[in-house]
C-alpha cells in the first residue's frame, strides 16, 4: 500500500510539474518578439559578427521591403570581403573565414558552407536568377538564412544556451511559414 501511495505521489508531481511547465513554456509569438535575444543561443565562433549589419540596414531602409534586405545583406557580406565581384558570395571566401577555427568545429562549419552552397547551386540550377528585379544579388540574403539556421541546428552542445527560446528555435517549431507572416 506504501507503494502503490508513493507512486501516486511522484505520478502527480510528475502531471503537475508538466502542466506547469506547459504553462509557463515560451510561445512561438514571443519567441519572434525575441527575436534579437537569438543571437546568444550559441556561443560558438562565427563565420561574420554582426558588426556594421545595423548600418547596412540604415543605408538601405528606404528601399522596398525586399529589396532593403537583400541590399542590407549584401553590403554587409561586401563589408567581411566574401563577394565576388558580381555581388556573388564566394565559397572560397567563406571557406577561409573558418580557417582560423579549430577540431571538431571547423570541420563543422566547413560541412555548413558546403550545404547552403550546394542548395544555392541547386535552386539557381532550377530557376535561375528567378527574374531578378532587385537592384542588390539575393544571394548574400540565402546565404545568411541558410547559414543561420545551420549555426543554430549544428550548435556544439557546449556552446548550446539551453533555453525555452533557443530551444524552440532549434526545434523549427515556430518558423513562420511560407505566406503565413509572424507565427501565432
Amino acid at each position: 500500500m506504501y507503494f502503490v501511495t508513493q507512486l501516486t505521489v511522484v505520478a502527480s508531481l510528475a502531471i503537475i510539474c508538466s502542466i506547469l511547465h506547459m504553462a509557463h513554456a515560451i510561445s512561438c509569438k514571443e519567441v519572434f518578439d525575441k527575436k534579437n535575444e537569438i543571437q546568444d543561443c550559441c556561443s560558438a565562433p562565427t563565420y561574420l559578427n554582426t558588426e556594421g549589419l545595423k548600418e547596412c540596414f540604415e543605408e538601405n531602409k528606404d528601399k522596398e521591403k525586399r529589396e532593403m534586405f537583400a541590399c542590407s545583406l549584401e553590403c554587409f557580406f561586401k563589408r567581411y570581403q566574401v563577394l565576388e565581384d558580381d555581388g556573388e558570395v564566394s565559397k572560397e571566401k567563406m571557406l577561409a573565414k573558418v580557417e582560423g577555427f579549430e577540431g571538431e568545429w571547423k570541420q563543422t562549419s566547413t560541412k555548413m558552407i558546403e550545404e547552403c552552397f550546394a542548395k544555392y547551386d541547386g535552386l539557381k540550377a532550377k530557376y535561375g536568377d528567378g527574374g531578378k528585379k532587385e537592384s542588390c544579388n539575393p544571394s548574400s540574403s540565402f546565404m545568411n538564412m541558410c547559414l543561420s539556421k545551420k549555426f543554430i541546428e549544428y550548435c556544439p552542445a557546449e556552446h548550446w544556451n539551453d533555453s525555452d527560446l533557443c530551444n524552440k528555435i532549434r526545434s523549427g517549431e515556430c518558423e513562420p511559414k511560407k505566406g503565413k507572416g509572424k507565427p501565432e
